[in-house]
């Protein structure tokens, strides 16, 4: 609105700042709440001290930063791992009986059904944040199957469950592991 004279009204300029403050106090609650979340999902600071004075959202932001770091060279570091293993099962495998199969989401040894010479045979799924690992041995070959859960603890995974079953001469091993 304009006066007799041609300028704007105070009541026409208060609004557009009004309006400036409204949408600057969502921008700051939002990034306020996108800012708790991110910190929810880093892992509990070591020695933490509840009557310590929090830290800034740039220090979180930094934090959160630098664990995605670590969390990229942890995966790449795993994924040579894989590779490793990989190679290994390879190397282990007779063309006549095994068939070896792996690409970069899983590794899997597929053998003849009546050869139980070559057990145990692992199949490792990667399933993004969680690992799949099926083991098939047989109840004669000592399988333990706490070096197995201790070697998937090693390298950074936690087991979640573990099932087995038997089925003629043949033990299967189920084990879900989530990776951090």
């Amino acid at each position: 609105m304009a006066n007799n004279d041609g300028r704007p009204s105070s009541s026409s300029l208060k609004e557009p700042q009004i309006d400036r403050r409204i949408v600057e106090r969502n921008r700051r609650i939002q990034m306020n709440r996108l800012c708790s979340q991110l910190t929810s999902l880093l892992p509990p600071r070591p020695h933490f001290n509840p009557s310590q004075k929090r830290i800034s959202q740039a220090d979180q932001i930094e934090q959160a930063r630098h664990y995605v770091i670590e969390l990229r060279e942890r995966l790449e570091q795993l994924r040579q791992r894989k590779e490793q293993l990989g190679k290994m099962m390879n190397e282990e495998a007779t063309p006549s009986n095994v068939e070896v199969i792996s690409d970069d989401d899983e590794m899997m040894v597929m053998m003849d059904a009546n050869d139980t010479a070559r057990l145990p045979i692992i199949q490792i799924i990667d399933l993004g944040g969680a690992v799949e690992v099926h083991l098939v041995t047989s109840p004669e070959r000592d399988l333990k199957l706490g070096q197995v859960i201790r070697v998937l603890e090693e390298e950074g995974a936690e087991v979640e469950n573990c099932t087995f079953s038997i089925q003629g001469d043949k033990v299967f091993h189920n084990l879900h592991a989530k990776v951090f």
